[in-house]
């Protein structure tokens, strides 16, 4: 309510993103909106990712949060179906361990008792840590249920990896779909 009552006050508002520029001419109509795009951390301006798989795992990489609503339901199922399905691969995930509440309530409500050996949790890391495991992954993973511009899919994006993302929110405004990525529907 609070939010409402703030945009329906706004008279100029910034956004990236055509979900949020949707949502402003919603629930403010007369407010101005001006695109403003963001500049993300200098470190990963400064490094390139390049396809270099010479072992017989699949690397997968993703970073969130510990909220529930960041996908981790979707990549626990997602890894469930690929072991299931004799896939060698490992996913990585970073910003949370086995202590938190969304891997925690993924498990339980996808597998109950499975534990999956390739779901690697490497808790919360630094800009170049997570530069350097994006560099080894041969692919990155969004699988947040909302978003409107995410970082890691734009981080993602400017190191050249191969991403795969959810279509929420803002998304489609990063990725053209089978283009520069593939989106989907958690």
């Amino acid at each position: 309510l609070r939010e409402l009552q703030a945009l329906k006050q706004a008279q100029y508002i910034i956004g990236r993103t055509r979900w949020d520029n949707s949502v402003t001419r919603i629930l403010a109509p007369k407010a101005t909106y001006f695109n403003g795009n963001e500049i993300l951390r200098p470190e990963f301006y400064n490094n390139e990712w390049s396809p270099q798989n010479d072992s017989k795992v699949f690397s997968i990489i993703s970073v969130l949060g510990s909220n529930v609503y960041k996908g981790m339901r979707t990549i626990y199922l997602a890894a469930s179906l690929l072991e299931e399905a004799g896939v060698n691969f490992q996913w990585k995930i970073i910003g949370i361990d086995q202590s938190s509440v969304s891997f925690k309530a993924a498990k339980k409500a996808v597998a109950r008792d499975k534990s999956l050996n390739s779901l690697k949790l490497l808790g919360r890391k630094n800009a170049q840590e997570i530069i350097s495991c994006m560099l080894d992954a041969d692919v990155y993973v969004s699988a947040s249920y909302i978003e409107n511009s995410p970082n890691n899919v734009c981080e993602a994006m400017l190191l050249g990896m191969p991403v795969i993302a959810s279509s929420a929110g803002g998304t489609s405004t990063l990725i053209k779909d089978e283009e520069e990525g593939f989106l989907f529907q958690p």
